[in-house]
């Protein structure tokens, strides 16, 4: 019955329009078409020294990539749009490692056909996608994967009615693999229903999601249904004097299972991500400081030359339990160097890796794994672990080297965590209902004050999980006169969780401004942070800021900023730090403009020698005319106590279009890393761009440059040139 329902959604419209083209062939002319070229021939030499044995191998890499992309568009009927196309795409690599040969090709064919009904009161779409990939090479066994797609929407939109959007998606992923193991044959259906209604000074929002997901394998399925309800509510009393709102949202998510396989559930907390790109085996004592936060994973890299281990995961804040990560990694394209999917799966058994689990993210315990695999048509690594319930988690690796596949990279994405459920469990239900109140209340003219309300509550069945948070905030600001302002700010957030210790904190913060002059203005801001843990204790962070900003002369402003900050953690020594930061700007005429950037900081931490870190940058550019522009960025740091690092990094370019209408343009680039770390990397790289017509462009750049590292030294040299045609 979902075989004939889908049918009905997408292949009668798609066969309505085939028979109409039999009846009227002058619909086949197209209004619209769009062709587009890529054409792009690299070559890539390395010589890679190892300093330990002295062993020097050369790599040389050759690859021709070709992308041919073609859209056409017709209007059929009034209203009614036909959309059609595809893209053919080759990828092919030959690499000769100290004189051995060897060749590897990536093969895409993907049509796709859409038809669109557009009109002021109902859209509506379905279509058709597929995706074939052939992958082969003189070391690999040719393999092909498939994706198909079939998609239907509809959109409603009457006037002062509630608005309706559907959504459905049947999409299919399989291969045809050289041994009955390597079988992936999966299904998946997705129904979406959303709607929306505004109604004078209410919102209603409402969504259903079913998910289908069946394995023709193994049979195991697994259908999800979320539904979410929200009402909102704003308004303002007595002439704007106050104003309110609030709301109410409530999820319901239901799973349910049926045959053989991982019952796999998200964690309730997503966790926040951190990694460290030095942590050496056997990675079980860190410092918190050691970790990189609020960073995005796109930094991590695992395939590098030279590369020790580095780590990544998750930072939950309180003890989750899990069992498993799904580690993303970054999409290819034709902007980056990304590895695609099938190249990772070519070598995905050549990592080696480690899960570690803490309490206070020093302190690590390696956790066995059970399961680890590539799935390459999500394009993530998934890793089991033996169950553990605990704040922090890490996944230790170290990169392969670049050899493998020349001229890539492998960057990750995202992690998501998962918990395992009983194998004979065939429902779990998770509710999450949340409801928040803002009130704001003008005073006067000179003060105003807030009042912030927020709760939320997570249930889950069979396993009769409870997890609560409640938060209080007040805010209060006043104009004291002309020059000075102050605001203050007071939140209290409560968290439990069954079974687990209360959690309790509390964050000040209060800051007073000041505009004495139009050229000169200074805020003072102090934060205090308690957090209470009945059963780790107490930790409190106290904060001082001072910020001046300056405008001496036209064209020259300055930020100077100093600040202290005390600190008594729950985990770890008590700790304080010191920094004074500076930040001008300067632009004496049209041509120039100046950057100088200086900051310092002392941080003193109980039981260890105190650390100092300085950092100077400078950025000038230069455009003495309109077709020439000089550039340069100098940032220097230094850093002493647990880590003695400094570094240099250096980087100069100039950019010349001899007419003046940009058609051709010439750069060249120079980059210097040195540090006393001896990882030590200059690279030269010119180019030069053609535009030729206004439907074509070829571009040609070169460089050549070493990378000085403490394991091995690499010689390189790169030639690209690529031709893009439009039409």
């Amino acid at each position: 019955m979902r075989r004939l329902s889908f049918f009905c959604i997408t292949a009668v419209p798609l066969l309505a329009v085939f028979a109409g083209v039999m009846l009227y062939p002058q619909m086949l002319w197209s209004d619209s078409l769009r062709l587009m070229t890529n054409l792009e021939y690299r070559v890539n030499n390395n010589k890679i020294t190892d300093k330990t044995t002295g062993v020097t191998r050369k790599v040389d890499n050759k690859l021709f990539w070709q992308i041919y992309n073609l859209d056409m568009q017709k209007e059929l009927f009034p209203n009614l749009t036909l959309n059609g196309g595809g893209v053919f795409e080759e990828n092919k690599i030959d690499t000769k490692v100290d004189g051995d040969d060897s060749d590897r090709k990536e093969t895409a064919i993907r049509p796709y056909i859409d038809l669109q009904l557009n009109s002021p009161l109902l859209k509506a779409t379905t279509g058709y996608h597929k995706n074939e990939l052939k992958l082969s090479g003189s070391e690999l066994e040719t393999s092909r994967r498939f994706t198909k797609e079939y998609i239907g929407s509809a959109a409603w939109k009457p006037v002062e009615l509630p608005k309706v959007d559907f959504y459905y998606s049947h999409f299919l992923r399989y291969n045809k693999p050289n041994s009955t193991e390597q079988k992936i044959d999966k299904e998946s259906d997705v129904y979406q229903l959303e709607s929306r209604y505004d109604y004078q000074k209410y919102q209603f929002d409402y969504s259903h999601t079913t998910s289908k997901d069946h394995d023709r394998v193994t049979g195991f399925e697994t259908t999800s249904d979320t539904d979410i309800g929200i009402v909102r509510y704003n308004d303002s009393f007595q002439q704007g004097k106050f104003t309110l709102g609030g709301g109410v949202r409530i999820k319901r998510d239901q799973i349910k299972f049926s045959g053989s396989g991982d019952r796999l559930v998200p964690t309730p907390i997503t966790g926040s991500p951190f990694y460290n790109l030095d942590d050496p085996p056997p990675a079980t004592s860190n410092n918190i400081d050691d970790f990189i936060t609020n960073q995005p994973l796109s930094n991590v890299n695992l395939l590098q030359s030279g590369a020790s281990q580095l780590s990544f995961g998750l930072d939950f804040r309180a003890a989750e339990e899990l069992d498993t990560i799904y580690v993303y990694l970054a999409p290819d394209s034709p902007l980056n160097n990304q590895a695609s999917s099938s190249e990772v799966d070519s070598i995905k058994d050549l990592y080696s890796w480690s899960v570690f689990v803490s309490d206070d993210q020093m302190n690590w315990t390696r956790q066995a794994i059970t399961h680890n695999k590539f799935e390459v048509f999500e394009n993530r690594f998934e890793i089991s672990f033996l169950p553990v319930k605990a704040p922090f988690v890490k996944i230790a690796v170290t990169p392969l080297p670049t050899l493998l596949l020349p001229g890539k990279e492998i960057l990750l994405s995202n992690l998501r965590s998962f918990r395992t459920l009983p194998p004979d469990t065939s429902k779990f239900t998770t509710t999450d209902w949340k409801t928040d109140m803002t009130l704001n209340w003008k005073m006067s003219e000179r003060t105003s004050s807030g009042y912030d309300f927020f709760y939320r509550e997570e249930t889950s069945d069979p396993f009769d999980d409870k997890r609560t948070l409640l938060s209080l905030g007040t805010r209060l600001t006043h104009k004291i006169n002309h020059i000075f302002d102050t605001n203050l700010r007071l939140s209290h957030i409560a968290v439990t969780e069954r079974g687990e210790a209360d959690r309790t904190g509390y964050v000040l913060s209060s800051s007073l401004m000041a505009d004495y002059l139009e050229t000169f203005s200074q805020s003072l801001t102090y934060s205090f942070t308690r957090q209470d843990d009945d059963d780790d204790g107490t930790g409190t962070t106290n904060a001082l800021l001072l910020r001046n900003n300056l405008y001496l002369y036209e064209g020259w402003s300055m930020v100077f900023d100093t600040g202290y900050t005390w600190q008594n953690p729950v985990y770890g020594e008590d700790s304080n730090r010191t920094f004074v930061r500076v930040d001008n700007s300067i632009i004496p005429n049209q041509w120039m403009n100046f950057t100088l950037y200086y900051e310092i900081s002392w941080t003193d931490t109980d039981g260890r020698k105190k650390r100092r870190e300085e950092t100077r940058r400078l950025i000038a550019s230069w455009v003495p005319l309109a077709s020439l522009s000089l550039n340069a960025d100098v940032l220097m740091t230094d850093n002493s106590g647990k880590d003695d690092y400094s570094s240099t990094v250096q980087q100069y370019s100039v950019n010349w279009s001899p007419f003046r209408d940009g058609t051709l343009q010439f750069s060249l680039s120079y980059n210097v890393l040195d540090d006393n770390q001896n990882d030590d990397t200059w690279v030269i790289s010119p180019m030069a761009s053609w535009q030729i017509n206004k439907q074509s462009l070829l571009t040609c750049d070169y460089s050549v440059g070493e990378r000085d590292g403490q394991r091995e030294k690499n010689e390189f040299d790169t030639l690209r040139m690529t031709l893009r045609i439009f039409y």
